[in-house]
């Protein structure tokens, strides 16, 4: 089973596999925005209700790839912060599960 490398965005938090279980590559782009937390948003009929918090997502990474010559060599579009191999048990086996 291709598994490829879990990793963990360091710029949204994302955490995902570079390739799918099936082999086909992913090229991971981070959202503008993420959800921090959630405040009280009170209804009138569901007097508990919450909304999202958002926090812009600062130095975004895009894996996808562009051209930057004539010869056609390709390069991730953004960098980024960079990701960090993920390493908890527990992550690694949600990842693996088919």
């Amino acid at each position: 089973m291709a598994t490829g490398n879990v990793v963990q965005c360091n710029a949204c938090g994302g955490i995902y596999r570079t390739h799918q279980l099936d082999g086909t590559e992913y090229y991971h782009a981070c959202p503008p925005q993420r959800v921090i937390g959630t405040k009280p948003a009170p209804t009138p009929t569901d007097p508990n209700a919450t909304a999202p918090i958002f926090e812009a997502v600062a130095n975004r990474r895009d894996e996808n790839v562009k051209v930057t010559d004539d010869q056609g060599t390709v390069a991730i579009k953004a960098e980024g912060l960079g990701v960090t191999p993920v390493t908890d048990p527990a992550i690694l086996a949600a990842f693996t599960a088919a």
